[in-house]
């Protein structure tokens, strides 16, 4: 666990709600607590030494913090929810000066994305609606220092049909046409996360077959494991889908074509860790150990890895063996660890 503080100074060891999580490479952590509107910076001991931000929108100010990330020249990038832009901030051992923000243009990077660098340029995914009720358009969107786009890439959609969602169009009394978008509780979804130096992977989660790409949108390998099946639905998950499903059907008239599924898809996701390496998620039972595959570049694989239940790999702070994760007690109370990563 993160801290080894007394009872009289444990503050900075209490956190609300932990969004996301760096590392630099002298071992330093980052912890950004989005309630707080702050980022705790904690050295390799995991001792407290400062931190960074206040609830606000001036320069230097962060509004609900999330994910982070170290660029080559050892700066902290921050991304706020709130403030719907990036912070990127200096740092010393005793302090971080602020730098600069970037606004992102359009369709900014959702919560929990994954966004890089790209030359030393800031790149993420960026997804926007077409005036096609229910189409979308979607991006990997490189952005300088001044939050310029030097480079764009659309990225292919999967078939429509390869994804439980669901457009309900519909006309208001007024002679309004309009759409929403429903999708099937544990259904499949579209998985795509990015890489350093422009690379990305996608898949579909019902189907074990992840295609690596390089910068310009070709195929660089791919990985599959063909008949992989997903952990059953808990009853309480199963449950949950029924009254999901009872909902949406009202709400659309009974159009809603999904049902409750029998299984989770068997990827529960996909990333990059600090090494580059690429982790494919199984869906796992609730209380068991939450597994993935590790490839390298060429997509070979290396290892099966598991780590606690109760432990959320964010970000994928991964150097090696060790990571670091969002523990959660039984009454949700949150708490930062650093865990040794066990596989073959």
């Amino acid at each position: 666990m993160i801290g080894h503080a007394s009872t009289e100074d444990r503050d900075p060891y209490i956190f609300g709600d932990v969004r996301g999580l760096a590392m630099d490479t002298s071992g330093n952590i980052y912890v950004a607590d989005s309630p707080a509107h702050e980022v705790r910076v904690f050295d390799s001991s995991g001792a407290y030494r400062y931190t960074i931000g206040r609830r606000g929108r001036g320069p230097g100010d962060l509004l609900q913090p999330c994910c982070m990330g170290m660029d080559s020249h050892g700066r902290l990038w921050i991304q706020e929810t709130g403030n719907r832009r990036f912070s990127v901030f200096a740092i010393f051992p005793d302090s971080a000066n602020f730098l600069w923000t970037i606004r992102m243009p359009a369709g900014p990077a959702r919560e929990g994305s994954r966004w890089t660098f790209f030359h030393g340029n800031l790149q993420y995914i960026s997804q926007t609606s077409l005036e096609t009720m229910g189409a979308k358009r979607t991006a990997r969107v490189v952005l300088d220092s001044l939050g310029r786009t030097v480079n764009e890439l659309v990225l292919h959609e999967p078939p429509p049909d390869s994804l439980a969602e669901f457009v309900y169009r519909d006309v208001t009394p007024d002679g309004i046409a309009t759409a929403a978008n429903y999708v099937q509780p544990y259904g499949p979804t579209l998985l795509r996360t990015l890489g350093d130096g422009g690379e990305f992977v996608e898949a579909v989660s019902s189907r074990y077959v992840v295609i690596w790409r390089d910068s310009t949108g070709a195929r660089i390998t791919g990985v599959a494991r063909p008949g992989a099946r997903g952990a059953p639905l808990s009853e309480r998950q199963r449950k949950y889908a029924n009254e999901v499903v009872s909902s949406v059907k009202r709400r659309t008239r009974g159009a809603f074509p999904f049902g409750v599924p029998d299984r989770h898809p068997p990827l529960a996701g996909i990333g990059f860790d600090l090494n580059g390496h690429l982790w494919i998620q199984h869906s796992t039972p609730p209380d068991a150990p939450h597994e993935a595959d590790v490839f390298d570049r060429r997509g070979r694989w290396l290892s099966v890895v598991q780590w606690p239940a109760n432990v959320q790999l964010r970000g994928l702070v991964v150097n090696g063996k060790a990571a670091l994760g969002v523990a959660a007690d039984a009454d949700g109370a949150q708490s930062v660890v650093r865990l040794r990563i066990s596989g073959g």
